[in-house]
């Protein structure tokens, strides 16, 4: 995941700390509902994964190709396992790392300080909670019949 400082002065950056500690979510979490909110407003459509691709793969599964890690072949049953643990990363169900040997593939997901990453060989590829929900999302939406 990307990084960006933001400059604030003494009073913004106070008052949006107080907003954090009185809503009790990071401010990171803030500042995503407020660029949601505004993006909403005024009907400004941002596709967050547009670096990644998700397409139907063969015989009901499904293929993930992102520049971090290449393209990354999922049966239906593999492409479960995936959106299972990509969500359970992303809402903090799961404890630690899950991996899974895939193909002579090593996956893993796990929460890494605010955010989730997918690893594909020792590749990461990190996102914000919300990102790692659609990410799972399209996965499970790609997935065609089970063979």
């Amino acid at each position: 995941m990307k990084r960006t400082t933001l400059s604030l002065g003494p009073e913004r950056a106070e008052q949006l700390r107080a907003l954090a500690l009185h809503l009790d979510q990071p401010i990171t979490r803030i500042m995503e509902d407020m660029i949601d909110e505004a993006l909403a407003k005024h009907k400004i459509a941002v596709d967050p994964l547009s670096h990644v691709k998700v397409e139907e793969g063969h015989f009901g599964g499904v293929n993930v190709t992102t520049e971090a890690f290449g393209k990354l072949r999922l049966t239906h049953n593999e492409a479960i396992w995936v959106v299972q643990h990509l969500g359970m990363a992303a809402d903090k169900s799961g404890n630690g790392r899950f991996r899974a040997a895939i193909d002579l593939v090593i996956v893993e997901t796990y929460r890494q300080g605010r955010g989730v990453v997918i690893s594909v060989n020792c590749k990461r590829f990190s996102m914000t909670p919300r990102i790692a929900i659609e990410l799972a999302k399209r996965i499970e939406d790609s997935l065609g019949e089970a063979p």
